[in-house]
């Protein structure tokens, strides 16, 4: 047994995506103990314990088998517009088709640079042995991510051609009014074994509208929400969290930091609480130098969070907290899946639509306050307000909502479990 896993971020630099990618591959582990896991990481090692035992399977290999450039590399870029349409057209047919013969073609071309030949190499073997493909937990299938959906779609279609089973699990999908987008995933989604959506508010009627059978949908949940909920302390925190996302997925920049640190800051002196910093994006362009932004002037003096490396490091960290003020979705996650109400910043259709299923799967506790706006200070203090105020009663219904998706999302393993066991053992592999 051999699983192919493609996750939501392949530089495992977001500690949802990450979050969501333990958690899989745990459940892999325990329904197929003697299995061997390929993960596809772009740069990384898979050698930790939290990744229960997976093999890397390095993301440029299947970016070069894909490219474009694959069989000229470079001198592609001088071939006449019609030239390159006529070779990309050969490369499809070849990749469907004949497969050995563009490979052959790509040892050529790579024979001088042997790390680019290895790297095709250790993909394409990994994707030629797998008995089952997992596009784990992510957000991928949106207006905004449209390159990430495009790898994610060209390895689905690889998959499915060869026969492989292929499933998705944990997955948000839209924004979507892309139309090439939309005809190519009703083409794709439309072979796999089934699809487990997080949110039940958007991402079903999306689906359907790409001709999906519903008794190959299912709403879960958000993956994560085990690794917070297994965590979640027996008393709850005292502190107020803080996350903020400035990127332009989220539709913000660094002037969103201000209106944000007026409210946080009024509202941690009139109460006398201590903030916690609450970073999910890692590296130089991460949540934490916003999250500094947000606290200056608050009286804390942490890292912002840079010391929190692992899930279950910002998962305990958000576990000390009584509310959360957040403008990521996943801290928003490991907040309620401990009982934890939450305030989430939206300023783009994405992140409101991701936060407003959120809310759709947790219910009162997980509320939505929009950027923007002259009254935006008083709208975010008052949610505050009232987020603080009712702390003690909504721990026990949003840690309700928790565990039902949680046993929801194992349900929709068991189910893969079945499915794929029936198509092995009819395959004969």
């Amino acid at each position: 047994m051999r699983v192919f896993v493609d996750p939501g971020d392949y530089t495992l630099g977001n500690l949802g995506d990450v979050a969501m990618l333990q958690v899989a591959l745990r459940r892999l582990r325990a329904n197929w103990p003697d299995a061997r896991l390929d993960v596809l990481v772009r740069g990384a090692e898979m050698g930790t314990p939290s990744f229960y035992g997976a093999e890397a399977v390095p993301y440029q290999g299947m970016a070069d088998w894909f490219a474009e450039r694959a069989v000229l590399g470079s001198a592609y870029d001088r071939l006449a517009p019609g030239l390159r349409a006529g070779l990309r057209g050969l490369q499809r047919a070849a990749r469907r088709s004949w497969p050995g013969l563009l490979e052959t073609a790509m040892r050529v071309r790579t024979s001088r640079s042997p790390a680019t030949a290895q790297d095709v190499r250790r993909f394409l073997s990994a994707a030629r042995s797998a008995s089952l493909h997992i596009v784990a937990g992510q957000g991928t299938f949106t207006d905004h991510a449209r390159i990430h959906a495009g790898d994610v779609l060209n390895l689905l279609e690889l998959m499915e051609r060869r026969g492989i089973p292929t499933a998705l699990l944990g997955q948000g999908i839209g924004p979507l009014t892309d139309a090439e987008l939309r005809v190519r995933m009703a083409r794709v989604l439309g072979r796999a074994h089934f699809i487990a959506l997080r949110e039940g508010r958007f991402s079903p009627g999306l689906v359907a509208e790409l001709g999906i059978p519903p008794d190959r949908v299912q709403v879960t949940g958000d993956d994560a929400i085990e690794l917070a909920f297994e965590a979640c302390p027996e008393r709850p925190g005292s502190d107020l969290g803080v996350n903020l996302r400035v990127a332009r997925s989220a539709g913000t920049t660094d002037d969103a930091i201000a209106p944000v640190r007026a409210a946080v800051g009024a509202f941690v002196r009139r109460r006398a609480i201590a903030c916690r910093a609450v970073p999910i994006a890692k590296g130089p362009s991460g949540d934490a130098v916003a999250i500094a932004g947000v606290l200056a002037g608050t009286g804390y003096d942490g890292d912002a969070g840079a010391t929190l490396l692992q899930p279950i490091d910002c998962i305990q960290e958000v576990g000390r907290c009584r509310i959360l003020v957040t403008g990521a979705y996943h801290a928003a996650v490991f907040a309620l899946s401990q009982g934890v109400p939450t305030a989430c910043l939206a300023a783009s259709q994405y992140f409101a639509d991701k936060f407003d299923g959120l809310r759709a799967q947790f219910g009162t506790g997980c509320e939505v306050v929009h950027l923007g706006g002259g009254d935006f200070t008083e709208r975010l203090t008052s949610v505050l307000d009232q987020l603080w105020n009712s702390a003690d009663a909504l721990r026990t219904p949003l840690l309700a909502a928790a565990r039902m998706q949680v046993e929801a999302s194992h349900a929709a393993y068991d189910r893969l479990t079945q499915l794929s066991s029936a198509r092995l053992v009819g395959s004969g592999r």
